[in-house]
């Protein structure tokens, strides 16, 4: 954490640019420690008064001409922006940059209930999401990786799922296309539909040539709970160089998942209002079959 004294953040009437002492620190520590670990403020008493990330103290300085921190916490003068769904810059600790183009979903299983993506859409339903959360395909954001000149990995359709069925198989080759035509970013494609996803894979080779997708296209399934856990035999079933699997959030124990042919294993509980916990007992024994099937783990 950069240690931040609430007397610089704390806004003055008079003077707005009062703030600008505390920019350099925090600018700083972006560069050295990345975007995701906390920016946090104390009192000279050694009370901490609130915390917030990198990433959106970064989003903050980026769009404001004086940096105001009400109580610690960043804010930007003026009205509020939606967000950009073109983001380079994302709060989901294992990928760089999230990748949209496409938005909006349905639930298909409990992991679903409490669906970010669905409270951001309807927050922001207007300019940033015309349909709310409906499915939607936007073509003109397919040549989004081709600008980022700097290689990095990207979570394709972090508001949607790229095998929903409202998409058609073109569009999502459309997708394809552009990963397989700028090999130089790692994508990372996470999808509740298996069977989708493994029956459009195998067309998709057959009708290349190709054995498997290439290493740089990550191919993953979520699975939240023990009934889900064919997910992953659909996804063995692909031939991709790749495969992971997101369970997060984790809404139960895993004893029927088998790790064989996953190369990575995310686990994270659930977040926000109405939040249901996790056990720490299911991460650790995910924890434990990922080291006996030498899996990398993510917590």
């Amino acid at each position: 954490a950069v240690w931040v004294p609430i007397a610089e953040l704390r806004p003055w009437a008079r003077n707005p640019r009062r703030n600008d002492a505390a920019v350099p620190r925090i600018m700083e520590s972006i560069r050295r420690f990345g975007w995701g670990a906390p920016i946090v403020a104390r009192r000279a008493t050694g009370e901490i008064i609130a915390g917030h990330t990198r990433w959106r103290a970064a989003q903050a300085l980026g769009e404001a001409k004086h940096v105001g921190i009400k109580d610690s916490w960043l804010y930007t003068r003026g009205h509020r922006r939606a967000p950009s769904m073109a983001m380079e810059t994302t709060k989901i600790r294992w990928t760089d940059s999230s990748w949209n183009p496409m938005t909006g979903c349905t639930e298909v299983s409990p992991g679903c209930a409490h669906c970010y993506a669905r409270v951001i859409a309807e927050k922001f339903e207007g300019k940033a999401f015309p349909v709310g959360f409906a499915p939607r395909y936007i073509p003109e954001r397919l040549s989004i990786p081709e600008k980022w000149k700097e290689s990095r990995r990207i979570f394709v359709n972090s508001m949607s799922d790229l095998f929903h069925e409202a998409f058609t198989d073109a569009q999502i080759s459309s997708v394809f296309d552009v990963m397989e035509r700028v090999p130089r970013h790692t994508y990372q494609l996470l999808t509740k539909r298996a069977e989708r996803l493994r029956d459009y894979i195998h067309d998709r080779l057959a009708r290349s040539g190709q054995r498997e997708v290439p290493a740089h296209i990550w191919l993953g399934v979520s699975i939240e709970n023990d009934r889900f856990t064919p997910r992953a035999d659909r996804l063995r079933e692909t031939a991709a160089a790749i495969r992971f699997i997101s369970a997060e959030p984790l809404l139960g124990p895993l004893p029927s998942l088998s790790l064989d042919g996953i190369a990575w294993l995310i686990v994270g509980g659930e977040s926000g209002p109405g939040y249901r916990p996790m056990d720490h007992a299911w991460a650790r024994e995910l924890l434990a079959k990922a080291r006996a099937a030498n899996t990398a783990y993510f917590f």
